[in-house]
């Protein structure tokens, strides 16, 4: 019943009714209540939530790694040559997260090449993704790779842009690659 009839209703009435009454004004006042609750932790909640998940606790959240089934890393040291490395980005955190800007150094003993990838990769909570990344070699990194096959172990040096909504953050990693292939490196 709306408080607008209740100064018209007789007071026998209104102490029948009264249990009633009673539940939908507090039904109504906790509706209220709510959303006004609700408004006030929009603007707080993301200070909070970056309060209590500490930038440690997201960068560690957040996996690289290459590829470990089929061939991660692939030297091609022919005509063309070429590396070709695959990439998995793991989101372990309870926030969507996007990389962009993605960036790094090959290194085979010492650093042979840079790559840069500028695709925007969007991951929800507990998803991963492969990205594909490739670098052409000169003549010159052909003969370093050729001259210490097997000597060195390939490792990436990558970087990205992380954003988030309650961080960002330049992701810096140091990743072995233990699935390398040469094609043509004789």
């Amino acid at each position: 019943m709306p408080f607008a009839k209740i100064a018209k209703v007789t007071p026998t009435y209104y102490r029948a009714r009264s249990g009633v009454l009673e539940r939908e004004a507090t039904t109504h006042m906790f509706e209220l209540f709510k959303e006004f609750l609700l408004k006030i932790l929009g603007l707080v909640l993301p200070f909070v939530v970056r309060w209590l998940y500490k930038r440690e606790k997201f960068i560690n959240g957040i996996k690289v790694r290459v590829r470990s089934e089929g061939d991660g890393v692939t030297y091609n040291c022919g005509e063309l040559p070429i590396v070709r490395i695959w990439l998995i980005l793991t989101n372990l955190t309870p926030f969507e997260v996007e990389f962009e800007r993605i960036y790094g150094h090959l290194a085979y003993g010492g650093i042979i090449g840079d790559f840069s990838h500028l695709k925007r990769y969007v991951l929800p909570p507990a998803q991963e993704k492969e990205i594909f990344v490739e670098l052409w070699l000169n003549e010159a990194q052909v003969q370093y790779v050729q001259r210490n096959q097997g000597q060195f172990e390939t490792k990436l040096f990558f970087s990205a842009y992380v954003t988030s909504k309650i961080h960002c953050i330049e992701l810096v990693r140091e990743i072995g690659a233990n699935n390398v292939r040469l094609i043509n490196c004789e």
